[in-house]
């Protein structure tokens, strides 16, 4: 690949890249915390921040020298949400807490849109019902296809002998904010 923008850099050449080219960075909450659990696994120097999936871990603006010519700082996890965010976007984007969801499948139904059905797939080593005929065949998982296949993998079933959706809607929803499932957005098709 000779294109700068998807080459694969090791330690030595991103810090370069960035110390060359980055005036600021702007990062998404999700990937601030891959940024950091990169930056404390990748990078050789004494861990100075935890990371957790929980927001607001960060109550003050955080400054790591990384060299003389560059400087990470993190601000405070806690933002305040766009007015267009639903509360389950808000719940998948680790703005509220996944504990309190009352209901599951909208917030899991957000994480399904976004993931394609074959990454799930590959990384719960489950298989989703697949699109009825009728159904436009490239359409995200449902929700619930998504919460019933994870709990008859893992043998989740309630006092009440259904599966436990809500137990695996938090577990789903914690893999994806801990990075486990990713998900990828190409900026250049946003408007």
């Amino acid at each position: 690949m000779d294109d700068p923008d998807t080459r694969i850099y090791g330690r030595g050449e991103l810090l370069a890249r960035l110390q060359f080219e980055a005036v600021e960075i702007v990062l998404t909450e999700k990937e601030i915390k891959l940024w950091e659990k990169f930056n404390n696994q990748c990078f050789i120097w004494p861990k100075k921040t935890s990371v957790t999936s929980t927001p607001g871990k960060t109550k003050h603006f955080q400054t790591l020298i990384i060299s003389d010519e560059l400087m990470l700082r993190d601000c405070p996890g806690l933002v305040f949400p766009s007015f267009s965010s639903s509360r389950y976007d808000m719940i998948a984007s680790g703005v509220l807490p996944i504990d309190r969801m009352t209901e599951h499948r909208k917030a899991v139904q957000v994480v399904a849109n976004r993931v394609p059905r074959h990454v799930i797939e590959d990384v719960y080593k489950i298989t989703l019902p697949k699109p009825k005929p009728y159904d436009l065949q490239s359409r995200p998982s449902l929700a619930s296809e998504l919460l019933m296949a994870y709990c008859a993998s893992r043998g989740y079933v309630a006092s009440s002998g259904l599966p436990d959706e809500t137990r695996a809607a938090r577990q789903i929803l914690k893999d994806y904010l801990d990075g486990k499932v990713i998900f990828y957005l190409n900026r250049k098709l946003m408007i």
